[in-house]
């Protein structure tokens, strides 16, 4: 496959920023006109104190049962968590997903370095799930085909990211549809759950196994404003000043900020506690004029509450998975009538609770009838149709 031209639209790109670390097993850089210095052993202090800069920079882990280690620097997965709180915001809860970028060095072990990641637009069509439409799923796959292994740079596509705002943490099946689009090699999935006042929750996955988390971790408040800044790695040993040279400083005087007197915290706190007793009072009066609502009538205890999202002439049907029919239905079947025409899809226990069902339309008029079957040869049905006129 070839690579594009250009870049695909609405991507968005968050890289860390790049700091020169040498390696624990290599050589210290030197200032030009020195001798070489023989190779520092992995025990001395500089050694150690450039591990744990590296440790600063990345979260890094063993895969159990595999010869393989996955880092994830912090600027990497902060810019995940950035772009995963906006769409917390203003509770939208829409999520956010796209491609993880890094290297992949195959020694003893393999080694997968995620160093930054490129967000793939989702316009939300078929809700807040980052479910991509056909145009989006291009996107997807020129932006794969632009970072494949034969990019100009060392930096490649290694895996898919996603954030996730609803229960648990796993792969769907709209995630299981874009894993044919992943060359091999890049095998890892990541999915984030951020969070605004705790640490978030993520882990990663393999394609290949997507029903268990080969990794589970968090991910600290402050994303990567924690890793350490580059001058931070090493710190250079500054020439000894002549005490000739040196010149006193006198000590800073610290001033205390104007709105922090109490001169004026004061009558700031004595408004707003006027202002609060105002707001309490007329509260408290409105409350006998307050009607209260009737209650709202009871919910069919059979209801399968079926819905339909329409987008062209694209349709998509999903259900109240937790809905008494639902959970306790055997199986079930979907009919639909469309053109003149009518088939039947059967369709198991595990598809009714976790699936939903893409029909492009033929004609204006479109009927489609959910059955349920419940023990004791009962069943449930629920019809939605729809016609030029409207449904």
């Amino acid at each position: 496959m070839g690579r594009l031209s250009r870049a695909a639209p609405d991507l968005q790109v968050r890289l860390g920023r790049d700091v020169d670390v040498p390696r624990r097993s290599g050589r210290l850089p030197h200032q030009q006109g020195e001798a070489d210095s023989p190779d520092l052993g992995y025990d001395s202090p500089l050694m150690q104190t450039l591990a744990g800069a590296e440790d600063a920079l990345y979260q890094h882990w063993e895969v159990s049962g595999k010869p393989m280690a996955v880092y994830l620097s912090r600027a990497a997965s902060g810019a995940i968590l950035l772009e995963g709180r906006r769409g917390l915001i203003p509770r939208r809860r829409a999520e956010v997903g796209g491609i993880l970028l890094g290297t992949v060095t195959v020694e003893e072990t393999i080694t997968i370095r995620i160093e930054a990641c490129l967000q793939i637009r989702c316009e939300h069509l078929f809700g807040p799930s980052y479910t991509l439409s056909e145009s989006e799923k291009q996107a997807l796959r020129h932006a794969v085909i632009r970072h494949g292994a034969g990019a100009e740079t060392d930096i490649r596509v290694v895996g898919f990211y996603r954030t996730h705002t609803r229960r648990g943490l796993a792969l769907d099946s709209d995630d299981m549809q874009l894993a044919d689009l992943f060359p091999e090699g890049a095998d890892l999935a990541l999915i984030v759950k951020p969070r605004l006042l705790r640490p978030s929750q993520a882990a990663f996955f393999f394609w290949t196994e997507p029903q268990s988390a080969a990794i589970q971790f968090t991910i600290p408040r402050h994303g990567s404003r924690d890793f350490a800044a580059p001058e931070e790695v090493v710190a250079l040993q500054e020439p000894a000043v002549e005490q000739a040279d040196a010149v006193a400083t006198p000590p800073a005087v610290s001033r205390t900020p104007l709105w922090a007197s109490w001169w004026v915290q004061g009558p700031l706190w004595a408004v707003l506690l006027v202002a609060w007793y105002l707001a309490g009072f007329a509260a408290g009066r409105q409350v006998d004029k307050v009607v209260p609502r009737a209650a709202p009538p009871p919910r069919d205890p059979y209801a399968i509450s079926l819905l339909v999202l329409q987008y062209g002439d694209n349709i998509r049907l999903t259900w109240d998975r937790q809905a008494t029919p639902i959970v306790l239905a055997e199986r079930g079947s979907l009919t639909i009538s469309d053109a003149g025409q009518s088939r039947t899809l059967d369709l198991t226990r595990e598809q009714l609770r976790n699936g939903a069902v893409a029909y492009h339309r033929l004609s204006e008029h479109v009927q489609l009838r959910l059955e349920v079957s419940l023990p004791n040869h009962r069943s449930v049905s629920e019809t939605w149709e729809a016609s030029a006129t409207g449904q």
